[in-house]
């Protein structure tokens, strides 16, 4: 670390400044909040005198360090993004200027700390959890790890630059999903109910189980969780007794269309993923369905891939059941219509759609790899582990 590594307190580099407004009647203000786990701003609905209780509000500008009174523990600090229009937060959310000694964009990147969540949870006051608040004056007295400005830019620029990779990456990801998403909305072949596509379908059941890793010689029952949007999680599970009874024949095999029955968001109703082996110690539960396909009518890769289509979601969305918890049956399920054309051109388009859903998963893999590797390069930078030499500072003036 620089020996111009320096710990100091938050108010050596920020200042308190509050830009209030009255709230006028008549008038539209432009509201955004502040994200955990320092993630930034989100917009919210703009209000009027009619629907805050608040007569003042806060003018947020850019470069503006803010954070929630009521919850700063969970990481609700944020810097506010130079391309930031009008916005208002209410007076729950302090506003700060940052000094000549810290640069807006470092700051930023200090709100994504770890570090700065726990000093944030140690300084709130209160009682009772959601309670603890978080005043301005104790907020300055927190103790940060601060380098000189010319260190800081050098960071900042290194970072922006893994952050234009982590976008141009999401971005192809988006363009593989597309490509997967247009190939399975326009899947040939004739309409036909699943009741004459299935062989059966098949429940578990719910015995009592304990969260916790599956260990070797361990039995467990599927969670509704097990079935994601970015495959099989084999972890999401309950464990049970030695003793508890299990029909083997409810045990997780590979090629195995599993669907969730039932959930309390409508979303995750008749959500489907396809297994890629044995797992002979887990077992469906009775919120897991497996539906097993007719092997002269449907394979089990077009049928997962019909079962994943926006024709098909709308069907499962329109036949559920229920208020709290949302269900949908295994009679409403068979009514469910998929094209199906012949097995060879089932066989055909299949490999087509497995070869565009490796391009999706190698694409949401890369992008996976470049965020775990930000977040450890912005430990080791924030930290000073890390130094960038003088040099890089000719790179950034190129």
């Amino acid at each position: 670390m620089d020996s111009h590594w320096v710990v100091s307190s938050m108010g050596d580099h920020l200042e308190l400044e509050l830009d209030q407004v009255t709230v006028q009647p008549g008038r539209e203000y432009p509201v955004v909040g502040v994200l955990n786990g320092g993630r930034g701003l989100l917009t919210r609905p703009p209000v009027t005198s009619k629907t805050t209780s608040y007569p003042r509000l806060n003018r947020v500008l850019p470069g503006r360090v803010l954070y929630r009174k009521l919850t700063a523990y969970e990481g609700a600090i944020a810097v506010a993004p130079e391309e930031l229009g009008e916005a208002f937060v209410s007076p729950e959310f302090p506003t700060f200027r940052c000094t000549e000694s810290l640069l807006p964009p470092y700051a930023r990147l200090m709100t994504q700390h770890p570090r700065v969540w726990e000093e944030l949870a140690l300084l709130c006051k209160g009682v009772g959890g959601r309670r603890e608040r978080l005043h301005p004056r104790d907020f300055l007295t927190m103790r940060v790890l601060v380098p000189p400005v010319s260190v800081q830019r050098r960071i900042v620029n290194l970072m922006n630059v893994v952050d234009e990779a982590i976008a141009y990456a999401v971005k192809l990801h988006g363009k593989a999903s597309a490509a997967q998403s247009a190939l399975v909305e326009n899947m040939p072949g004739e309409l036909a109910r699943l009741g004459e596509l299935l062989l059966r379908i098949d429940a578990g059941r719910s015995p009592v189980g304990t969260e916790g890793p599956l260990k070797a010689g361990d039995r467990a029952v599927l969670k509704v969780s097990a079935i994601g949007p970015d495959g099989f999680r084999p972890y999401e599970v309950k464990i049970v007794s030695p003793d508890t009874e299990l029909d083997p024949r409810m045990a997780v095999r590979a090629n195995d269309i599993l669907m969730v029955r039932a959930n309390g968001v409508l979303r995750r109703v008749g959500a489907v993923c396809k297994t890629e082996s044995d797992f002979d110690q887990l077992y469906l539960c009775d919120k897991t369905l497996r539906l097993v396909p007719k092997p002269d009518a449907v394979t089990p890769d077009w049928l997962f891939a019909a079962l994943t289509s926006a024709g098909c979601r709308d069907q499962i969305e329109a036949r559920t059941t229920g208020s709290h918890m949302r269900n949908i049956s295994q009679a409403a399920i068979k009514e469910i219509v998929i094209p199906v054309p012949s097995l060879p051109e089932q066989e055909a388009f299949g490999a087509t759609l497995a070869a565009c859903a490796s391009v999706t998963a190698s694409a949401a893999e890369n992008v996976d790899k470049l965020r775990v590797m930000r977040f450890g390069l912005l430990q080791a930078l924030l930290t000073g582990e890390h130094e960038i030499p003088e040099s890089y500072d000719q790179l950034i003036g190129a």
